[in-house]
């Protein structure tokens, strides 16, 4: 048969044809010699190194302006109507005598993370309309990267997502802007009265961009303490404050500014009872703010899922204005024949952000290309065309 006879469901047995044999091939494949250069620069490993302090140094490599200009991608807008990102322009463009700071969220999969993408933009708009600061984080990092920045924490955290495999054992949906939450677990003998410490540490690293450096605040971003619990801020091992919050069940922020953003940050948290941490801000005062937010096998579709009241007070206090979505990259494996079903849930998503968010602008990045293998050659994943 043409197709070939099915082994199994992903296993299927091909017989070479006469014309095959004679005939020349005329498959014609892209040069991707220079991108296969450029990552023997940037891999996990080296993503790894820079995030332990041990980045080796590399020539520097100079880009094809040429190749860069016919890369680019023009934004598509509904019903050609280039209106819609206006307002946002006009936002960026009255920043310097409003004096507020308005935020970006970029929201992807495993293709962003590490600051990847995120981290260029920022430093962009930044360099152009004020601002500082590597974003809103979570209290603890799933992966040890630190490109931008390094983050270290104690070891009694818990990271809990809203998407992929759910803790069955949570039964509310309170996950936030960053689609997760964390939490630190008492260590004494009796978790309902033992005083527990947790830990977070922020420290520049040294291949980041200079604005990313600067934080001139730190909000934190939490919730569901059953008792009050102590923050402590300190800046190299120096007590800046330090102040007691009582229990509560609704969102608060906790506000330190830092009179010195050059240097290292740690938070500590003292109490019998951990609160639900939603993420960490570290900003500039006013200007930009720019979000690296990587969800590792996700496909985008959880806005609709997760409390809307929590996610509301988030956007409203974070001051967001553009929505960046780059997803669907997990989703083009499923081999559906059919994808109007992901379209329609992706566009209700949409539909969910813009009633949380109503003030804001949303971005969508496409799906980027993805190669299959057809018998002894690779095409692009028919998924994708």
């Amino acid at each position: 048969p043409e197709d070939g006879l099915p082994i199994s469901h992903n296993l299927r047995l091909h017989f070479i044809t006469g014309k095959e044999i004679f005939s020349s091939d005329e498959t014609a494949y892209a040069d991707i010699k220079q991108i296969l250069r450029q990552q023997d620069y940037l891999n996990d490993s080296v993503l790894t190194a820079i995030a332990a302090g041990e980045m080796p140094m590399f020539d520097t490599l100079k880009a094809n302006a040429d190749s860069l200009i016919n890369s680019i991608t023009r934004i598509e807008y509904p019903k050609n109507d280039t209106t819609v990102l206006y307002p946002f322009f006009r936002t960026l463009k009255n920043l310097p005598s409003s004096g507020q700071l308005i935020r970006i969220m970029h929201y992807g999969d495993s293709q962003i993370e590490d600051d990847r993408i995120t981290s260029l933009l920022r430093n962009r708009l930044q360099s152009r309309f004020g601002g500082s600061g590597a974003g809103l984080v979570p209290a603890s990092q799933l992966y040890p990267y630190g490109f931008s920045m390094k983050q270290s924490n104690s070891e009694n955290w818990n990271r809990f997502v809203g998407f992929g495999k759910l803790d069955t054992t949570i039964g509310h949906r309170r996950y936030g802007a960053l689609a997760s939450y964390c939490s630190y677990i008492a260590s004494g003998s009796n978790p309902e009265k033992d005083t527990s410490e947790a830990w977070i540490r922020f420290s520049s690293s040294p291949y980041s961009y200079q604005n990313t450096k600067r934080i001139e605040q730190c909000r934190i971003f939490y919730s569901q303490n059953k008792e009050p619990f102590m923050n402590e801020i300190y800046q190299d091992q120096t007590l800046l404050d330090a102040e007691m919050f009582p229990a509560t069940s609704h969102l608060n922020v906790i506000r330190w500014k830092i009179d010195d953003p050059g240097k290292d940050i740690l938070l500590k948290f003292k109490g019998s009872s951990s609160p639900e941490i939603y993420g960490i801000a570290l900003d500039g005062r006013q200007g930009i703010a720019v979000d690296n937010i990587p969800l590792r096998g996700c496909s985008g579709l959880f806005f609709t899922l997760f409390d809307e009241q929590l996610l509301a007070e988030m956007y409203r206090e974070l001051n967001v204005r553009l929505f960046i979505l780059q997803f669907g990259g997990n989703f083009v494996p499923a081999g559906l024949s059919n994808y109007t079903g992901y379209e329609n849930w992706f566009a209700s998503q949409l539909l969910r952000i813009k009633k949380l968010c109503p003030k804001a602008a949303i971005l969508v990045i496409g799906v980027a290309d993805m190669s299959v293998k057809d018998k002894n050659r690779y095409i692009t994943n028919p998924n994708v065309e």
